[in-house]
């Protein structure tokens, strides 16, 4: 099952720039100039062409996350208002019936579906959610653990590890599935996401990597400037901070640029090395 996990409040800044998604971290400081390092990746050209796009039966009121449900090929996006299922023809409907405000979003397999944020209009939750997980394709959620003390604004899952950015001091770590937690490191993350064992983040540095689950992270030379990022096994897929759009076949440590994407990208969920789908509260963009 593939991962992705992105909380991204400004997301038109992904085709702008990058200091607006600095500053959501609150790391805007840290920001370079332009990036005259001889060994990163060329910018996507314009001429890749995007395999197609269809625009969304029902527009989408925000994206948290998105993941390819391997289940059945569709997409799922994490929104202000539950989870919602697109198909790849663009067909949207609301998955259970929560409308909790979902931040944090990860699928680790399709029988376990991990969540943070806000309660919803009809949710008898405390704020925050904590970690929350459904066993049933989202029909219902439950409680996990920190009730009404976490936001987790990223999550990322491998096996019973669990790794997320609380939204304030940086990464805890559980290692029971989500049920403790300890302190992993004082990063804060716009993105996580598991290849393999290796743990990818997008910060105010770049796309970095922790193959220690979250106790150190390291910048990846060479990689693309990261707004968006979604995996599935070896193979990641990114949207930079100009919509050029990269994919990874070796868990992140090489890169080819793919099509660039002109729109408000807001959520990136990755099919397989072949295929990812970009998507906008109003289009799907099917990128290869």
């Amino acid at each position: 099952m593939g991962q992705a996990s992105v909380h991204l409040p400004y997301r038109r800044q992904i085709v702008l720039g990058g200091a607006i998604l600095l500053a959501s971290l609150g790391l805007a400081a840290c920001q370079s100039s332009a990036n005259t390092d001889s060994s990163t990746p060329s910018t996507p050209s314009t001429a890749e062409a995007l395999t197609g796009v269809v625009a969304l039966s029902t527009k989408l009121d925000h994206i948290h996350g998105a993941v390819v449900d391997s289940a059945d090929g569709t997409i799922l996006t994490a929104t202000h208002t539950g989870v919602r299922r697109i198909s790849p023809s663009g067909a949207v409907t609301k998955v259970g019936v929560s409308d909790d405000d979902f931040m944090g979003f990860a699928v680790p397999r399709p029988d376990r579906w991990l969540a943070s944020g806000h309660p919803g209009p009809t949710s008898t939750s405390p704020d925050p959610l904590g970690l929350v997980e459904s066993t049933d394709q989202g029909a219902t959620w439950k409680s996990v653990s920190r009730r009404g003390e976490t936001d987790f604004h990223a999550l990322a899952a491998n096996g019973n590890t669990v790794v997320g950015f609380d939204g304030h001091t940086g990464l805890i770590r559980s290692t029971d599935g989500g049920k403790t937690w300890t302190n992993a490191s004082a990063t804060k993350v716009a993105a996580l996401a598991y290849s393999g064992d290796r743990l990818l983040a997008v910060t105010a540095r770049g796309l970095e990597v922790s193959t220690d689950n979250g106790t150190t992270l390291q910048p990846i030379a060479g990689s693309p400037e990261a707004a968006l990022l979604s995996t599935a096994g070896a193979t990641v897929w990114v949207v930079d901070r100009r919509g050029g759009t990269w994919l990874s076949t070796d868990a992140g440590v090489t890169w080819q640029a793919r099509a660039k994407v002109t729109r408000d990208v807001a959520g990136l969920a990755a099919v397989d090395a072949a295929r990812a789908y970009a998507i906008t509260t109003s289009e799907l963009i099917a990128v290869g």
